[in-house]
């Protein structure tokens, strides 16, 4: 599985990868995460976007909020004019926001 974790903290980051690997290994399963300190060094990651199947954002960070991130991930997997695939033919995008802890 294919994971963007979107966070302006480093230690947040680092937390909730140990957290997934953690989950990954007990299921037996093999977790790809990539890490972007903002939403706008994400969205402008196009390959990136294709190829996953979950996201957490952080709600609050500088350049631009995880609000404002989801729209434009939302906006890129709709349109196929900007390289984005069809809901029906993507995986779901997730989106899962936590304000103390992370949800899984």
């Amino acid at each position: 599985m294919n994971i963007i974790i979107c966070d302006d903290s480093q230690n947040d980051r680092k937390i909730l990868i140990e957290l997934l690997q953690s989950y990954a290994q007990e299921k037996k399963q093999c977790f790809e995460m990539i890490e972007y300190d903002s939403g706008a060094s994400l969205c402008e990651d196009e390959s990136a976007l294709q190829k996953c199947q979950l996201v957490f954002l952080d709600i609050n960070m500088e350049d631009m909020d995880g609000l404002k991130a989801a729209m434009k991930i939302k906006n890129f997997e709709k349109n196929p004019a900007n390289g984005g695939i069809p809901a029906s033919e993507n995986s779901e995008i997730v989106i899962r926001k936590a304000i103390f802890g992370f949800v899984l």
